[in-house]
């Protein structure tokens, strides 16, 4: 379509976009459709409406700095991302390489996130992590506490289990239960929170134990597997399966466990439940400021 203006005077004639017209005179070719214009003496076409065009491009306009705005923030967060503990800076060429950027996208982000204190750049060019991430971490451990998260992704575990589920720490000789979720069944194992359980039974007390440094074949194999099982070895009536949980520095927290009755959870039943137990206590691992081992290269305490 082709727009034009006929008689062009500053602020008083205007062109509107018109339907193409074609020419009643008979031909043995068709004539190529050809456009007119609309003056101001004609009126607007029907069916344009300047105010609606400008809100649409507006409402398009925004949509789009919405989603790049959001991609940029995420491209930042990838930037910080590469990071690890291996390293105590990285080269803005190893930036680009891990993080999938061109090199002068990288340095863009770099600058961005130096200027706000998240990275830091030193004489040599390279970059670490600046000082801004260690302030948000410490107002995040300020105002943690473990019943805003670990209770919820329990009770998420018992709703897809179906079983009882414990988190246990360890207290001296002891292993306590510091929060606990009922199984949504009439059959089940009882344990409240609070109590103080042998630390040598039950297998969040041998979780607790090989990730506490101790020796030995049997918390080898737990340190390797990342779980242990024990069948009647508290009450010879109930089973239980436990899976470690994790915080900055990979220090152990505690013992995330799932626990019933024995005629219900035999070996086999314990093991099919060892992917969700372990993706769930990945999770929390997560949340708690830990890298589950597998998902990175990071050693958890106690695993030498």
């Amino acid at each position: 379509m082709e727009y034009h203006l006929e008689g062009f005077k500053p602020n008083l004639y205007f062109f509107w976009p018109v339907k193409q017209t074609h020419s009643k005179r008979a031909s043995a070719t068709p004539e190529a459709p050809r456009s007119r214009v609309r003056t101001l003496k004609e009126g607007p076409n029907p069916g344009y409406h300047p105010q609606r065009n400008r809100n649409t491009v507006q409402l398009i306009w925004r949509k789009n700095m919405s989603t790049e705005g959001v991609a940029s923030v995420e491209r930042a967060l990838s930037i910080l991302d590469v990071f690890t503990d291996r390293e105590k800076s990285l080269t803005l060429t190893e930036i680009s390489k891990r993080a999938g950027f061109y090199k002068s996208t990288t340095l863009r982000l770099a600058e961005s996130l130096e200027k706000f204190g998240y990275l830091r750049r030193f004489e040599d060019g390279t970059y670490m992590i600046g000082p801004k991430p260690l302030f948000l971490g410490s107002l995040y451990q300020r105002h943690f506490s473990t019943h805003d998260f670990i209770p919820p992704l329990m009770r998420r575990m018992s709703e897809e289990l179906r079983e009882g589920i414990s988190f246990f720490i360890r207290d001296d000789n002891h292993r306590v239960c510091l929060h606990r979720v009922e199984a949504p069944r009439s059959i089940r194992d009882t344990i409240h929170e609070g109590d103080a359980l042998p630390l040598t039974v039950g297998a969040s007390g041998h979780v607790l134990m090989a990730f506490s440094g101790m020796s030995g074949e049997r918390y080898d194999q737990v340190r390797a597997r990342l779980y242990a099982i024990s069948l009647g070895e508290r009450d010879p009536e109930t089973s239980a399966v436990a899976a470690p949980v994790f915080s900055g520095g990979q220090r152990l927290v505690g013992a995330l466990t799932v626990s019933g009755p024995r005629y219900r959870l035999d070996q086999a039943a314990l093991e099919a439940i060892v992917p969700a137990l372990q993706r769930y206590a990945a999770e929390l691992t997560e949340t708690l400021g830990g890298a589950w081992p597998g998902k990175s290269d990071a050693k958890p305490a106690g695993a030498d």
